[in-house]
Parts: C-alpha cells; sequence; structure tokens
C-alpha cells in the first residue's frame, strides 16, 4: 500500500475514533446530569457503587486483550486470522463466566440490598462486553475502525435515549437504570456479530487448543496487572 494511502487511512481512523470518544463523553455527561437529577445525591452514589464493582469484575475478563491478539493478527492468512479469534473469544466467554459467578456470589455474601439487582443486571454485560471485543481487535488490526466506532455510537445514543425515557416518564430507579447499559452492551454484541458473519459467512474452524495457550501464556501478565490496576483503584 503506498505511504500517502496509509497515511489517509490513519487518519481516517484517527477521526473516527475521535468521533466515537466525543460522542461516548458528551453521552455519558448527558446521562450523569440525568441520573443524579432524578436519583438525588444518595442513590446516585449508590449507582455509582454499582458501576465500580461491575467494572471491579469486567477486569477479570481481560485476559486475552487486544495488545495480545491484534499483533496475532497482524499479518495472519485469513484462516488464521479467524482461529485466533475463536481462541480469544472463547478464553474471554470462560473469564466472563467465572467473573460472573464471582460477581454473584459477592453480591448474595454481602449487604447489598439496595443494589443487588443493579449490579447482577449490570454483570449480565460481562458476558457481552469483551468476548465480542474480539471483532474490534481483527478490525484494529486491519486499521479500520469506522464500522465499530459506528456500532459503539448508535448503542450509546440508544442508551442515552433509555435513560431519558425513563426519567421522562418517571420510571428511573436504581434498578430499572440498569437496563440502559445491557441494552447498550447488547446493541454494540449484535452489530459485532453480524459484522463479522457479514466479513466471515463460511469460516467454521474450531476452537484451537493450542492458539488458546499461546493467547493465554503471552496475555497473562497484561491481564493480571489490570486486575490488580482495577482492584487497588476501587
Amino acid at each position: 500500500m503506498p505511504l500517502a494511502e496509509r497515511t489517509q487511512r490513519i487518519l481516517r481512523n484517527i477521526a473516527w475514533l475521535l468521533l466515537e470518544r466525543g460522542g461516548i463523553v458528551l453521552s455519558s455527561l448527558l446521562i450523569s446530569a440525568l441520573l443524579a437529577r432524578n436519583l438525588g445525591v444518595e442513590n446516585f452514589g449508590k449507582f455509582q457503587y454499582a458501576l465500580a464493582v461491575f467494572n471491579t469484575f469486567l477486569a477479570a475478563t481481560y485476559i486475552c486483550g487486544a495488545e495480545v491478539v491484534v499483533p496475532a493478527l497482524m499479518g495472519a492468512p485469513n484462516d488464521r486470522k479467524h482461529a485466533i479469534l475463536k481462541s480469544a473469544f472463547a478464553l474471554r466467554l470462560l473469564s466472563a463466566c467465572v467473573a460472573f459467578s464471582l460477581l454473584l456470589i459477592f453480591a448474595f455474601g454481602t449487604s447489598l440490598s439496595d443494589t443487588r439487582v443493579m449490579v447482577i443486571t449490570l454483570g449480565l454485560m460481562l458476558f457481552l462486553k469483551e468476548p465480542a471485543g474480539v471483532v474490534i481487535a481483527l478490525l484494529q488490526s486491519e486499521t479500520n475502525n469506522k464500522a465499530t466506532s459506528i456500532i459503539q455510537l448508535f448503542a450509546s445514543g440508544a442508551k442515552l435515549l433509555a435513560v431519558f425515557g425513563l426519567f421522562l416518564f418517571g420510571l428511573g430507579t436504581l434498578s430499572t437504570y440498569a437496563i440502559p447499559w445491557l441494552i447498550e452492551s447488547l446493541i454494540v454484541a449484535t452489530g459485532l456479530y453480524l459484522l463479522y458473519r457479514k466479513r466471515a459467512p463460511n469460516h467454521t474452524e474450531s476452537v484451537k487448543i493450542g492458539d488458546a495457550i499461546a493467547l493465554l501464556k503471552v496475555g497473562a501478565p497484561f491481564w493480571l496487572g489490570l486486575i490488580m490496576m482495577n482492584v487497588f483503584q476501587k
């Protein structure tokens, strides 16, 4: 690929990433304002606590992050790419199952009476965020972030509309406000799945144990580091 074309592609990707980040930040600010107005100081604090609990367990699903998957995909033949992706997906889904089990133990083993339903509802996102994120890694390896940015922006807009709807019709509670977050993750996961199936309709490779072990060996230090950083931050 000529240098000028590579430069244009990189600049387009940077523009889409900036647009995505800007849209998400703006949406988050509006959502926080609506939540604070509707829930009040005490319940807004409880909601933020539930999000912090979820993010702590989410760190356990970072077992095979982009810093591992993207380099493995770079320059790999097409069939190898899909085999690597499926192994990464299996690792992330397995870690999500473990993380959700630990979250349930935490939710029922501690005095989270006010936020238990909300924490469990948010916890369902563990099965959606990182496992589906392998498709993002595939597109990042090809320097092509436009499609994922559009999906993320659409999902953020849907979450904002859902929060505004709950606020407008007086249906917003600690438990119901967790639903827009779940809707956002479901939209992103569905969009990424459809995008992958469009790109690879005929690939039926099974998970290869060798690939999974290789990804796990490389990703384990990053994974443990992210878990420790997240835990100590909370």
